[in-house]
């Protein structure tokens, strides 16, 4: 008899073994399961945690642009309470069609490239318009493959109003800056300039290229003034003292221009970084105020030489009568020769007496309406007769008539052109021109308003020495041995006379230019009148 009774091979103790196994794993299955939900709820709840409690609007969207998660503020700023009524949705079905359409595009970049992107974009916050900073990435699932994108936007719109108000005010300044007939320039504190407007620029000749490759504001001063100018620009930090100096300054060319500077430091970051001021150009204005106080000068001059010319061509009658009265009583051949050659000396006394009184009063100018050309031509042609020097025109068009002493002008041509020649003693060459020109109010010290023929008669010559130059039209004033000072000065007396000005540009060792403005005649010379001139 067996211990056991045997029995069929579902009861044997194998199967009943073999059943509680699999009870017993499916259990652990089950409790593993269980214990992985958990978990995976457990991390929605961190996520969704940190979702809702960001400060910006976060989304998820899957590979079609579907809503896929939103938190809050997302749905508060599509006029939403509940996030969940977002989910499946996509930004067509919240947004105006031309907002959603720039969304989904900038979603569809992403795709496409795999790569995040931050835009600044408008969003329609409960129908108001404000402007946000998106950032866009990707979603991938375990293999890599993007199954759809995520992104965090921040409201930035009153950084952008700020940034917008900073841009239009700086685009307002600089505006300014770039229309104003004043130079106006930024600087290192070692004078390298930062910013420089057009005005400054043109003044010197230089060019925005230049700025860039380093150019320093004390190179537009002249060598001799850039220790005085430095001192000057740095003597303080406080703005209220800076105070305006007057400098020669250089332009890129060589040439020089007269300038006033009103400079003050600024300050960034509690320290002194440079300077920042303003550069007026005083070259016209020192030019007029020359003009005014040479015309003053002359003036007084005139009024002296004329009442000294007056009474010594009294003088001279005297003196003739009674020489005439001694060559008819005397007999003596060598005493008639003196007395022809006291006659002779008393004729080139009575000729500079003469040039005295057309310097003092501009010997009563006989005027006409008269054509300039070709009278301009022939006058200096004949100056010029047998010299070595050559002589070209520019004469405009249609040039202006004017109202003048046809001998008198004549005379002030033939000084000029003969000065010119004697500043060429080896040959060279004089421009004239002959030009239109119409003055404004006040832009001229000298001269009103009005239409005037302007000459200019350029040499090639030895050029003015600058502490010459404000002398050239004084009586007696003159560098030649043989010269006896009143050329010029004549000259500058006809043109007064005749309501117009002379002036002069000088480079030595270059040549000069003298500048001639007489009024022009509002009529046409008549035929007779053409003739007789």
């Amino acid at each position: 008899m067996k211990a056991f009774p045997e029995k069929e091979d579902g009861d044997r103790p194998e199967k009943s073994l073999g059943i509680i196994g699999e009870i017993s794993e499916r259990q652990r299955t089950e409790s593993d399961w269980r214990t992985a939900l958990e978990e995976l709820r457990l991390r929605e709840s961190y996520l969704s945690a940190f979702i809702e409690n960001q400060p910006g609007l976060v989304w998820l969207k899957d590979h079609a642009g579907r809503f896929l998660a939103v938190n809050t503020r997302f749905a508060e700023s599509c006029g939403i309470s509940d996030p969940g009524l977002l989910i499946g949705k996509t930004d067509f079905d919240i947004w105006p069609r031309d907002l959603a359409a720039g969304y989904v595009a900038d979603d569809e970049r992403v795709i496409q490239s795999g790569r995040s992107c931050i835009v600044e974009e408008p969003i329609a916050v409960n129908k108001d318009i404000r402007w946000f900073e998106t950032f866009k990435t990707a979603i991938r699932d375990e293999k890599g493959l993007i199954v759809g994108t995520t992104g965090y936007s921040r409201d930035i719109t009153e950084r952008k109003k700020a940034a917008d108000a900073l841009l239009s005010s700086e685009l307002k300044y600089r505006e300014l800056a770039n229309t104003v007939p004043i130079g106006i320039f930024e600087c290192e504190l070692g004078g390298k300039l930062l910013f420089a407007n057009p005005i400054l620029y043109k003044w010197f000749g230089y060019t925005e290229a230049d700025l860039h490759a380093g150019l320093n504001i004390f190179a537009l001063i002249d060598s001799s003034e850039r220790e005085r100018a430095a001192g000057n620009m740095f003597h303080s930090s406080d703005p209220p003292s800076a105070q305006p100096n007057e400098y020669r300054a250089l332009r890129k060319d060589g040439s020089t221009m007269q300038v006033l500077i009103i400079a003050h430091s600024f300050v960034v970051n509690g320290q002194t970084a440079g300077l920042r001021g303003i550069v007026l150009d005083l070259t016209e204005k020192k030019h007029m105020e020359a003009a005014i106080q040479n015309a003053a000068r002359l003036e007084s001059l005139g009024v002296l030489a004329g009442g000294i010319a007056h009474d010594f061509n009294n003088l001279l009658t005297g003196i003739f009568g009674f020489l005439d009265l001694a060559r008819l009583v005397c007999q003596e051949p060598e005493t008639l020769s003196y007395l022809e050659s006291t006659s002779s000396a008393l004729g080139r006394a009575k000729a500079l007496t003469q040039q005295l009184l057309t310097f003092a009063k501009g010997g009563a100018p006989v005027q006409k309406v008269t054509p300039l050309t070709p009278f301009i031509q022939e006058t200096a042609r004949f100056a010029l007769s047998g010299s070595n020097v050559s002589c070209s025109f520019s004469v405009e068009e249609n040039l202006w008539p004017c109202n003048i002493d046809k001998n008198q002008i004549g005379q002030l041509i033939d000084n000029i052109v003969i000065n010119a020649q004697q500043a060429m003693p080896n040959g060279g060459s004089i421009e004239i021109k002959a030009a239109n020109i119409s003055l404004g109010e006040r832009q001229y010290a000298v001269l009103p308003a009005g239409d005037y023929v302007k000459l200019s008669i350029k040499d090639t010559g030895i050029g003015i020495a600058p502490e010459i130059l404000p002398h050239i039209f004084d009586p007696f004033y003159t560098t030649k041995a043989k010269g006896h000072g009143l050329g010029l000065a004549t000259c500058h007396s006809i043109i007064t006379r005749h309501g117009g000005c002379i002036e002069v540009e000088s480079t030595p060792s270059k040549g000069s230019t003298f500048f001639i403005f007489l009024p022009a005649s509002s009529r046409t010379a008549t035929v007779e009148e053409i003739v007789t001139a």
